[in-house]
C-alpha cells in the first residue's frame, strides 16, 4: 500500500510560483513492487539501451531548454513514452525495455538521459506534481561528490542498477563533474491519488509543452503577458 502524499490538489508550473506541498524530496523503492525485477532485467535493458546509443546516437536530442545545462547539447534525451505517447522507433528496437513499461502502473514516460562529461543541470523542477520521476542508473562515472542529484536540501548519488525515486515538482539539480559520461532511465508515473484525473493532467502537461517549444521557435511570444500566454497554452490543449 503507498501511502506517500497529502496533497489536496495539481500543481502546475504553468501556474507559476513554487511547488509546497507535501511530498518528500525522495521516495522509498520498497513501496513500489513493479522495480522488484531491476536485477534479474538490467543487464537486458542496460544492453539495449548502449546498442540504441551506439547505433542511433543521433536520435540522442539536446533537451529543449538548453539554458539549464552548462554546456549546450550536453543534455540529451530520447523518449520511450511522453506523456502517455508511444515512440514507435525507440520502444520497437528496446523490446525488453518496452515490455517492461508495460507492466509499470500509472506509467506516463520514460526516456533516456544523457549527460555529458563536466556538465552541470542548474535547479530547476518539473511541470507536475502529479508523478514520482524514477531513475535507473545506467552509466555512472562516480559518487558524490563529484557525481550526484539534489532534490530540496537532499543528496543522493546515482548507483548502476538502482533507482532514486524523487518528487520532480520540488526545485532539484544535477551534475557530473567526471570525465566520463552518465546515463540513466527516467520513468515517470502516475500518483494513485491523481488516477481518475489522468486523462487532463496528459493534456496540461501536453499543451505546457507545445507552448514551450513554440517560445522556443518564437522567442517574442515568452514577452506576452501571462494571461495571453495562457491563452495560447489553453488553445494548444484543445488540439
Amino acid at each position: 500500500m503507498i501511502s506517500i502524499t497529502n496533497d489536496s490538489g495539481i500543481w502546475y508550473s504553468y501556474k507559476g510560483g513554487s511547488y509546497a506541498g507535501s511530498q518528500p524530496a525522495f521516495f522509498d523503492p520498497i513501496n513500489f513492487t513493479w522495480l522488484d525485477q531491476t536485477a534479474a532485467k538490467f543487464p537486458f535493458w542496460k544492453a539495449e539501451i548502449e546498442s540504441y546509443i551506439q547505433h542511433h546516437e543521433e536520435n540522442l536530442q539536446q533537451y529543449f531548454n538548453n539554458e539549464l545545462s552548462s554546456k549546450k547539447s550536453a543534455w540529451k534525451v530520447e523518449p520511450f513514452y511522453s506523456w502517455g505517447i508511444r515512440n514507435d522507433i525507440s520502444c520497437n528496437k528496446c523490446p525488453n525495455l518496452d515490455a517492461f513499461f508495460k507492466t509499470i502502473p500509472g506509467l506516463t514516460s520514460a526516456a533516456i538521459s544523457w549527460l555529458d562529461a563536466g556538465t552541470e543541470i542548474y535547479p530547476h523542477h518539473g511541470d507536475t506534481n502529479a508523478i514520482i520521476r524514477a531513475h535507473l542508473g545506467i552509466f555512472i562515472p562516480a559518487q558524490i561528490p563529484d557525481c550526484g542529484i539534489q532534490v530540496k536540501d537532499e543528496t543522493r548519488s546515482w548507483q548502476e542498477g538502482q533507482w532514486l525515486l524523487f518528487c520532480d515538482a520540488h526545485k532539484h539539480r544535477a551534475w557530473n563533474n567526471t570525465t566520463l559520461p552518465r546515463c540513466v532511465l527516467i520513468v515517470d508515473i502516475l500518483l494513485p491519488t491523481f488516477k481518475n484525473k489522468q486523462a487532463e493532467i496528459f493534456k496540461n502537461v501536453r499543451s505546457l509543452h507545445a507552448l514551450q517549444q513554440l517560445e522556443k521557435r518564437h522567442p517574442v511570444i515568452k514577452k506576452l503577458p501571462s494571461k495571453i500566454r495562457g491563452i495560447i497554452r489553453h488553445l494548444l490543449k484543445s488540439k
